[in-house]
């Protein structure tokens, strides 16, 4: 039987804020690098 990896769904809600932007790009290189994913990081 084949294994399939769980996906990863993530949600993250943001203020309109100038600073969100910023929150929402270091939080995706967060969870970017906590998957091993960190080489995405620049195209995402």
């Amino acid at each position: 039987m084949a294994t399939v990896s769980p996906s990863l769904d993530y949600t993250l809600r943001l203020p309109r804020d100038p600073r969100s932007p910023g929150v929402g790009r270091a939080t995706l290189r967060a969870v970017l690098a906590a998957h091993d994913l960190a080489e995405l990081g620049p195209v995402a």
